[in-house]
């Protein structure tokens, strides 16, 4: 009897399999409508909205971190308001499917879940992400690449900058503790000259996080940062309207050059330090939701102000697409990472989204931006960067082997622009890398291979594009 029903379902499973394999033939793509939820959108997102509130409250002292993470989440459903039913449908079931409202859903990685024809046998929705899958795997096969490789090739380039400063560390030392004892004696006699030694001094006790780097501060407001309680008075002052008899000094933009000059001597000693790297595919798993925030790229999610420049011809979505979420569901796309690899933590350095397109038949292997994170972009750390870039370029070059790939190019410029500033124009990506001595190579047009999930494409910019740079 048992036998009987097991048979049974796996006809209904392949039934339904069949069914969805005729809808992806079609070339179609299906409306929030057409997936059948037994509920609004507006219903499920007020339940997972109440799970991130309890979450938020349950972890905000004792876990800041996933109560800074929660919040994020909460805030792209107030973004994503304005975008199509298929995004915000798409974000939901995200949520949903990974368990992140368990401590467990750093454990999960999606590519359980995204090529299993037996465990969606309900859900419209996640068999039509199941059998693209699928199907991406049948086309990588056909022209002889190894899918296995491509999905969870394990190979991972570790690296590091090695330093050879010998004596700068010292010199620069005492060149800041002069900058620092000069900027106190113009102090000397000033109300907030204790507030100024006090910061002064902090700054001098923090020389092991200065020389590992850690000391940095790229935002705008750096001087509050590195002058807290001389900022504290200073506010102070101003409130109560004491200015007026006491000779006020904003750091940042006095005739004052020594708080600039501490800064950069600061950002200059950061430079020395050794730094260990490692690059390799992502995990595919729900943290990597998270992935363009930790960079600083236009995929972040729930951040005011961060989403793409520019509107994609075909691309869903107003002002957000997709972007990080169809990455994430197909397995066409895949994304390496960059990991500094700290004492404490790893951070992500910086990231590259890879998917395959055919030239005349043959597989080429597109590198569709590189992007890093500020601190090692060019003209900021050149060495790091440079050698970030070389070391990328034979990962990419090992992978491509691996998968069975000859050629690995890195976009050049995008579709045509229907809309904004350059409409009309060829779209022109920008690489956190160094270009200038790459050679460039004509395409017809680049498509990638196998499609996309509900055969729309995603924010990929150099799909539609005609130029890009040779790696290998």
């Amino acid at each position: 009897m048992e036998e009987q029903t097991e048979v049974e379902n796996d006809k209904k499973i392949y039934d339904l399999m069949a069914g969805e394999w005729s809808f992806r033939l079609a070339g179609k793509p299906r409306k929030w409508e057409d997936w059948g939820f037994g509920q609004s959108i507006q219903e499920r997102r007020a339940f997972i909205l109440n799970k991130l509130k309890e979450l938020i409250w349950d972890t905000r002292k004792k876990d800041r971190t996933n109560c800074k993470l929660a919040l994020i989440l909460a805030r792209h459903f107030k973004f994503l308001e304005i975008e199509p039913p298929e995004i915000r449908e798409l974000y939901l079931q995200v949520l949903r499917i990974t368990g992140f409202l368990t401590s467990k859903s750093r454990l999960y990685s999606f590519s359980n879940f995204i090529s299993s024809s037996f465990l969606f046998e309900d859900s419209l929705f996640w068999r039509q992400i199941v059998v693209h899958n699928l199907s991406l795997a049948n086309e990588f096969q056909s022209h002889h690449l190894n899918w296995e490789q491509w999905s969870d090739y394990g190979s991972v380039r570790s690296f590091e900058t090695k330093n050879s400063h010998g004596n700068i560390h010292k010199f620069l030392w005492k060149e800041l503790n002069k900058k620092i004892g000069f900027l106190l004696s113009v102090f000397g006699n000033h109300p907030l000259y204790p507030a100024l030694r006090k910061d002064c001094i902090a700054i001098k006790k923090n020389k092991k996080a200065i020389f590992a780097g850690e000391l940095i501060f790229l935002e705008t407001e750096w001087w509050r940062r590195f002058f807290p309680n001389y900022y504290k008075g200073l506010d102070y002052l101003e409130k109560k309207k004491k200015s007026e008899f006491i000779p006020i000094f904003h750091l940042e933009n006095s005739a004052l050059t020594t708080p600039d000059s501490i800064k950069e001597i600061i950002l200059e000693l950061a430079k020395l330090k050794e730094i260990k790297f490692s690059i390799k595919l992502w995990d595919r798993y729900f943290g990597d939701l998270y992935s363009g925030n930790r960079v600083g790229n236009c995929l972040a999610i729930g951040k005011k102000g961060s989403y793409p420049a520019v509107k994609l011809p075909g691309v869903p979505g107003v002002e957000r697409p997709a972007g990080i979420l169809d990455y994430l569901v197909d397995q066409g796309v895949q994304t390496v990472n960059i990991l500094e690899h700290n004492k404490d933590d790893d951070h992500l350095g910086g990231q590259c989204y890879l998917f395959v397109f055919l030239d005349n038949g043959q597989p080429v292997l597109m590198v569709d931006s590189i992007e890093i994170f500020d601190l090692y972009k060019p003209g900021s750390r050149e060495k790091v960067n440079l050698k970030i870039r070389d070391e990328l370029f034979e990962f990419l070059r090992n992978y491509a082997r691996a998968v069975g790939i000859e050629r690995v190019v890195l976009a050049k410029n995008g579709p045509i622009l229907e809309c904004g500033e350059n409409k009309g124009e060829r779209h022109v990506i920008g690489n956190d890398v160094d270009i200038s001595d790459l050679p460039v190579v004509n395409f017809e047009k680049i498509e990638k291979l196998g499609g996309y999930w509900n055969h729309q494409p995603y924010f990929l910019e150099s799909v539609g594009g005609t130029e890009a740079f040779v790696i290998m």
